[in-house]
């Protein structure tokens, strides 16, 4: 009885471990007007292997935003908004994006206009543009 007391005990633990909630979040500035932007310039990361640019760059293109990328040193005096992202990938039989924040700068200054959070455990992971669409449409319908 003890062992199998200590079994479920040890499933649950796992359980909880690796299938908390999946969140997003997104914080937008205010006196930030999203919707007057029209250029955007997307800045890869520097280890992005897995078409994280690729989605937030399609799922832009796809609000009727122009849309480059390119490295930071090469923003266009064009760009409205400089966008910039970090993604943590977990291995769990293979890898999946656990989280992603996206962040929108002003690139004359480097100010936070809005930035967007989504985590997800491994029992609840998503394709890659379907964290990009869930991060912006936060962004996009919070922003004042």
């Amino acid at each position: 009885m003890k062992i199998t007391g200590l079994n479920l005990l040890l499933c649950s633990a796992l359980f909880l471990l690796f299938s908390g909630c999946a969140k997003t979040t997104s914080d937008v500035s205010p006196d930030a007007a999203m919707g007057e932007f029209k250029n955007f310039y997307v800045v890869p990361s520097f280890d992005d292997r897995r078409g994280v640019k690729e989605a937030i760059f399609a799922d832009l293109k796809s609000r009727g935003f122009n849309v480059e990328a390119g490295p930071a040193i090469r923003i266009p005096e064009t760009a409205d908004v400089e966008v910039s992202y970090e993604a943590k990938w977990v291995w769990d039989r293979d890898y999946y994006l656990s989280n992603l924040e996206i962040s929108f700068k002003d690139p004359d200054n480097a100010m936070l206009i809005a930035s967007g959070k989504s985590y997800r455990p491994s029992l609840e992971r998503k394709p890659v543009d379907d964290m990009v669409v869930e991060i912006l449409n936060q962004i996009f319908v919070t922003a004042p």
